[in-house]
């Protein structure tokens, strides 16, 4: 299936999307870089597909991982004394494998850090120890498939000087009532559209 292509096609509004939260994170950064009780930023996007896409006329259309990459890998650069880590998930290995080869090289302060897992098991995991670490600031794209947001693994990230966006396209909802098997679980995604 279509969503299921290591290069997936992206349309205009995912695009947008894309560009968005690469000029929401140049910002981000900018800001808090030079904020002197800011000593690490971390951007984490937990379900973060392959990196790569095509447009409507075939054209290659870079994924929020690479954009962001890029952004930040530059800023490491420009400052030395603080610390960046990216966090990049997906649950398929063919996506997380191809993303491997677009982003950029670590540095001494800029690390990428790729897993294949359950984007909400890998968020549980990082949020039993940040609430140890001060100074640091934390990004989350959130982009919850089927309409189901673990706040479990979010919640985290909101009480330790984070920011979450999540991205929830209508769409998933209609998709997942078509799949979902109990009463309750189609009565939840058709409350999100109807």
């Amino acid at each position: 299936s279509e969503g299921d292509e290591v290069v997936g096609k992206a349309s205009p509004h995912t695009i947008k999307k894309f560009e968005l939260i690469e000029k929401y994170v140049e910002t981000w950064a900018q800001k808090l870089l030079n904020n002197q009780y800011c000593e690490h930023l971390v951007f984490i996007d937990c379900m973060c597909n392959s990196g790569e896409y095509v447009d409507k006329d075939g054209k290659q259309v870079f994924g929020t991982p690479v954009r962001v990459a890029k952004i930040l890998r530059d800023d490491a650069g420009q400052y030395p004394m603080k610390r960046i880590d990216l966090y990049f998930n997906d649950l398929s290995a063919e996506k997380t494998d191809h993303l491997r080869e677009l982003i950029p090289s670590d540095k001494n302060n800029f690390h990428i850090h790729i897993s294949t897992n359950d984007g909400n098991e890998m968020l549980k995991s990082m949020g039993q120890r940040i609430s140890r670490v001060a100074n640091v600031h934390y990004l989350l794209v959130y982009d919850p498939f089927e309409a189901c947001i673990d706040w479990n693994a979010i919640m985290p990230f909101l009480n330790n000087w984070g920011e979450i966006i999540i991205n929830h396209m209508v769409s998933d909802s209609i998709r997942a009532v078509k799949m979902a098997k109990s009463p309750e679980a189609k009565n939840k995604y058709q409350k999100t559209y109807l």
